[in-house]
C-alpha cells in the first residue's frame, strides 16, 4: 500500500524508473547477507516493498497505455498465470539455492542477479519509452 501510494509521484520512462528501482532492490537484498541484527533486517524489507509497490503500479500504468482495451483481460490472464508459475518455480529454485550456498549468501546471489539483470529494460524498447 505504501508504494503505490508513493507511486503516484513518481514520473518519468518505464526504463528508467525500473532501473533505477531493480538496482536498488539488487543492492537491498544483497545488504541482507551482512546484516545480523535481526531487527536491522526490517529496513530493507519495508524500503524493497515500497520499490516492489511502485515498480507494480509504474508497469501496471504502462500496461493500460500500450494494450488496447478489447485484448487487456487476455494480457492480465496471461501474466496471472504467468507469475502463478513463476511463483512455484522460484521457490523450488530458492531450496536449491539456498542449499548450495547458504541461506545468507542466497540473499547476496539474489542481489547480484538483481544488479545484472536490471540493465535488460533496454531491450524493451518500445515498454521502456513509455513515460508514466
Amino acid at each position: 500500500m505504501g508504494g503505490s501510494s508513493l507511486a503516484q509521484k513518481v514520473k518519468g520512462k518505464v526504463g528508467r524508473i525500473a532501473l533505477v528501482g531493480y538496482m536498488l532492490m539488487g543492492g537491498l537484498l544483497a545488504s541482507v547477507s551482512s546484516i545480523r541484527e535481526v531487527y536491522l533486517l526490517l529496513v530493507p524489507s519495508f524500503l524493497i516493498g515500497l520499490i516492489i509497490g511502485v515498480i507494480n503500479v509504474v508497469f501496471t500504468t504502462a500496461f493500460l497505455k500500450l494494450v488496447p482495451k478489447e485484448l487487456m483481460a487476455r494480457v492480465q490472464g496471461a501474466f496471472n498465470t504467468f507469475s502463478l508459475a513463476i511463483t512455484s518455480l522460484s521457490g523450488m529454485l530458492g531450496g536449491i539455492v539456498i542449499q548450495l550456498v547458504g541461506p545468507s549468501d542466497s540473499f547476496l546471489l539474489l542481489g547480484g542477479v538483481v544488479l545484472i539483470s536490471s540493465p535488460l529494460f533496454a531491450v524493451f524498447k518500445e515498454l521502456s519509452q513509455i513515460v508514466v
